[in-house]
């Protein structure tokens, strides 16, 4: 989402701060799955409900984060990060280290579906991530 999307949607002009807060939450939090929710959450509880849920998700955020485990032949390699675009970052990077692919796009709904719960891990011959509670 884009902040002229979003400050169209509200009928404001956010300042960049703000907005950067309100995107990171819209990406992070489990509980919006369209620009509309967002949008209609910050008409209802302006920057205040924002800050709220963005102070929850960094405390999540401690408690929880992706352990990314690559397989070559002759090593195990184990990474552990708290975000889904480091999380991304490391296995692409991988991927191109050890020489396989990935589908970036695939991974990033694998990474969507395992922050929203619907998936706790995946696993193949070259690469394998979960979810692991306590800080990293």
């Amino acid at each position: 989402m884009m902040k002229h999307e979003f400050d169209s949607m509200v009928g404001i002009t956010t300042s960049d701060e703000c907005y950067e807060r309100i995107e990171y939450v819209y990406m992070n939090s489990n509980d919006f799955n369209t620009k509309q929710e967002i949008a209609d959450f910050y008409k209802q509880h302006d920057m205040n409900g924002i800050e709220k849920i963005y102070k929850q998700i960094l405390e999540q955020k401690k408690e929880r984060h992706f352990v990314i485990q690559i397989y070559s032949a002759n090593h195990s390699f184990i990474f552990e990060c708290t975000g889904m675009y480091e999380a991304l970052e490391a296995i692409t990077d991988a991927a191109t280290t050890f020489n396989f692919v990935v589908n970036a796009d695939e991974v990033m709904c694998l990474l969507v579906e395992m922050k929203h719960g619907k998936k706790l891990s995946h696993q193949n011959h070259k690469w394998g991530i979960s979810l692991k509670d306590g800080e990293v």
